[in-house]
């Protein structure tokens, strides 16, 4: 369960970390967590009980080891990892010798990667301004406190980025970061604890221009501005709102919460900062070549202050669109996989080209990351009335989308939380549910007859017509149509619009939309992240639709988030999600819960998918093997 998995963390991942820095230091010869240098080496080790591990292996040594032949060479753009098997050393006890482990040399440094693109994004690169399409570039331009580990298959796997090390303080009400010394901005001055005040604080401002539409609902519920503070240049105290709230730690990992330069932000007098050109982080690359709607370069930081990383030279993320040029740039490797884990390609797309292409290609899920929506601006007649958006949630033939766009085993049917959680409803009783449910396999006639009756009640008995704006993205000019045609049932008469998706956000932040298709990446796939990114007024989606439910939904928002004891949790959570049932689906009815698939080409190294759509594409440990 990964609210136990995260609660745990919180307490042991800093001194786990601290004693396999602490073996390293051991076993490499005293110096901070080992980045490879260029060595050509013989190695025989002493093991015990032998297990697949990988080490660097640098030129000083301080354990015993048999060495009967050492060359060490330049060699440009190159470096090799050796995997031996062989177990972690103890400090209380010398291992037994036993025959030399065997070495797989993996050649992993230079060369670029072309990457796909699912969109362009719109001209607001601040980290903090950014919205789903702008962190997934920029992202390797900085770094954050913490972050998802790329090189494990542990979706849930946390490591230090700039933190050396974090721990919570007794009473749960307050956390502790360590930053790494070496930590350098990109313009040669040194990274430090008042960098992290002032980037917190500007993660949730709500005042800000342009608005934080991500990481203000992600780290509202925890971190209150204003109250971090800077306890020597390297240390830094965080309160949170919620004792020992087990979803923090895992919303602070994820991409978009980047550390900024204080100096650099503070100096901006033109909103100039707002440009590719002029990002400035801590990160593996700095920004290169930027073709508006066709492509943006990033190269390589020769001066990152993580020895040996990037292990690549560069990477150019090209937009795609139509998905027959981004099949077949797959197929013959002009792209060597997706920049984030959103292509163009449905579940069932991508897993009949993984099929295809098995000896070529991988493709990569991320479980339970998202939902789709039918997307209403409350502030815009007809859907400032509760009754024309149920008389919607009523109409849609979720059934039927599913079944077109859905993949079984993968995408499930549910409503806001789910289906197959901890806090959400099994399959049976969705089942039954009104805008669900169905009769003799077809959508259930009572639903279509309540939605009309609501529509009179609510002045439309004949219906309305209106604008539907769709971004040119993933499945939703598919559903769209399929949509409209659920609509028209019901007498709602409704003209598609095509947009770039650029474009579409930038409407949805003027609010110069009527009715949309969406769907939403969860910022983790737990109840706070759900509820709060969608319906909750300082999330993205309420904001972009000026929602905001009543005030006893919002009560029992922060009542839930609180409550230790599950059963009562689940209870709070459930009264919240009947009411978006039965009574009023606010801005956003769901219709079904959707993976994410990400496309790798097999020899794309040193990543793998997390645990959430919005962590793990900085990009600093990708390689490619054999070399790009």
């Amino acid at each position: 369960m990964l609210v136990r998995r995260w609660v745990n963390r919180a307490s042991f991942v800093p001194l786990m970390a601290l004693s396999l820095l602490l073996i390293a230091i051991a076993a490499c010869g005293g110096s901070a967590p080992a980045e490879p240098v260029v060595v050509e080496k013989e190695v025989i080790k002493e093991v015990e009980k032998p297990v697949v591990v990988e080490k660097e292996v640098i030129k000083e040594v301080e354990k015993p080891v048999v060495v009967e032949k050492e060359v060490v060479k330049e060699v440009e753009k190159e470096v090799v990892r050796e995997v031996l098997v062989t177990t972690f050393p103890t400090p209380t006890a010398m291992a037994k010798a036993t025959e030399a482990p065997a070495v797989v040399t993996i050649t992993k440094a230079g060369g670029k990667i072309n990457m796909q693109a699912y969109s362009f994004p719109p001209p607001n690169w601040h980290p903090h301004v950014t919205n789903t399409v702008n962190i997934m570039n920029s992202s390797g331009i900085y770094n954050g406190l913490i972050e998802y580990n790329p090189e494990t298959e542990d979706a849930y796997d946390l490591r230090g980025d700039l933190a050396t090390r974090w721990e919570v303080n007794d009473d749960g009400s307050a956390y502790t970061f360590y930053l790494d010394e070496r930590a350098m901005w990109q313009d040669g001055e040194p990274v430090t604890a008042d960098d992290v005040v002032y980037s917190l604080d500007s993660m949730v401002d709500p005042d800000a221009t342009p608005p934080r539409v991500v990481p203000l609902p992600a780290l509202k519920p925890y971190y209150k501005r204003l109250t971090a503070k800077a306890i020597d240049r390297h240390t830094v105290e965080v309160p949170i709102q919620i004792r020992f709230a087990p979803d923090f730690i895992p919303t602070l990992a994820l991409d978009f919460n980047k550390i900024v330069a204080k100096h650099w932000a503070e100096a901006d007098v033109d909103n100039s900062i707002q440009k590719w050109e002029n990002q400035m982080g801590s990160g593996p690359f700095t920004p290169g070549a930027f073709k508006k709607d066709v492509s943006i370069e990033l190269k390589k930081n020769e001066n990152y202050w993580k020895e040996g990383l990037p292990y690549i030279d560069g990477m150019t993320h090209f937009k795609m669109v139509d998905k027959g040029t981004l099949i077949a740039a797959y197929k013959t490797e002009q792209v060597l996989m997706t920049n984030w884990g959103i292509t163009q390609l449905s579940n069932k797309e991508a897993a009949q080209l993984a099929s295809e292409e098995a000896d070529r290609l991988r493709v990569e899920y991320i479980q339970n990351c998202c939902f789709f929506f039918f997307f209403m601006n409350t502030s815009k007649e007809p859907f400032t009335d509760p009754r024309v958006r149920q008389a919607v949630n009523l109409a849609l033939d979720r059934r039927a989308l599913y079944d077109t766009f859905g993949a079984p085993g993968i995408d499930t049917l549910g409503p806001a939380l789910g289906s197959g959680t901890w806090f959400g409803r099994t399959q049976e009783e969705i089942a039954e549910l009104p805008g669900w449910r169905e009769l003799n396999g077809e959508k259930h006639p009572d639903d279509i007859a309540r939605a009309k009756e609501l529509l009179a009640e609510a002045g439309y008995p004949d219906g309305f017509d209106v604008d539907m704006m769709v971004r040119q993205v993933v499945e939703f000019p598919d559903q769209a149509v399929m949509e409209k045609e659920d609509l028209l049932k019901i007498g709602i008469n409704a003209t598609i619009g095509l947009q770039d998706s650029g474009t579409g956000f930038k409407r949805y932040l003027d609010g110069d939309w009527i009715m949309a298709t969406q769907g939403s990446a969860h910022f983790l796939p737990e109840p706070d992240a759900i509820f709060g990114r969608t319906f909750m007024p300082a999330g993205s989606w309420a904001r972009y639709a000026r929602y905001s439910p009543p005030q006893w939904f919002q009560d029992a928002y922060v009542e839930q988030a609180g409550e230790p004891d599950k059963e009562k949790r689940k209870a709070i959570l459930q009264k919240m999600e009947d009411f978006l049932i039965h009574e009023d689906p606010g801005c956003c009815p769901i219709t079904y819960w959707t993976a994410r698939n990400w496309v790798f080409n097999n020899k794309i190294k040193g990543i793998h998918r997390s645990g959430s759509l919005w962590a793990g594409y900085k990009h600093e440990t990708t390689y490619c093997d054999p070399k790009c």
